[in-house]
């Protein structure tokens, strides 16, 4: 059995989501999830690791490869896929910096974007609905109805949290498999590099 880790599928607000959202009430999705790779490994030069060279598998559209998870998961396989990703920030770096996706669906589009070089981190994924606007705040784990301001869901767990859930998933499916985990991950992979 192979079993692929993406520890956002562990995170309370996304949980929610995937138990709460009916898909057929979806008219727009939009994730976005942009920080500061100067900022991710204190006390190592951002030049020298995997993530600013593209030989060592570094891009973002690959280090952040959970939001691209986390849409597969919560909506499931795209119909179209249309990807745009560039490197000219002032980073500096040879590797992909900022990447956008859109997930095209039957009925709704999924609007992915990702970068490297935004100074105050932001991570979240806003769901237009028939008579409901959610923004999911994953730095925050709370959910915001839009429209009158109201937490809908709110969670003190953190993302560094998920590794531990994870991995209590992993140990008690051990035995019995993981499902679809590696076709799930293969897909996501192929949409990372559409």
């Amino acid at each position: 059995s192979i079993y692929s880790a993406f520890n956002l599928r562990f995170l309370d607000s996304l949980v929610y989501l995937k138990n709460n959202i009916e898909i057929k009430t979806v008219q727009e999705v939009n994730i976005y999830c942009g920080s500061y790779l100067p900022d991710w490994r204190k006390g190592v030069d951002y030049k020298n690791s995997y993530s600013s060279n593209a030989e060592m598998g570094g891009g973002v559209h690959l280090d952040l490869i959970h939001e691209l998870d986390y849409a597969y998961w919560l909506f499931g396989e795209p119909k179209k896929i249309t990807s745009f990703k560039k490197s000219n920030s002032r980073l500096n770096i040879e590797s992909i910096d900022y990447s956008h996706f859109v997930l095209e669906y039957e009925y709704f589009d999924v609007n992915i974007t990702l970068n490297y070089f935004r100074r105050n981190p932001k991570r979240s994924i806003e769901i237009v609905g028939d008579n409901y606007t959610y923004m999911t705040d994953l730095l925050e784990n709370k959910i915001i109805e839009l429209s009158d301001g109201n937490i809908v869901f709110a969670s003190d767990q953190r993302v560094v949290d998920t590794y531990l859930y994870q991995m209590e998933y992993f140990i008690r499916n051990i035995n019995i498999g993981y499902g679809s985990s590696f076709v799930d991950s293969i897909n996501v992979l192929k949409i990372a590099l559409s």
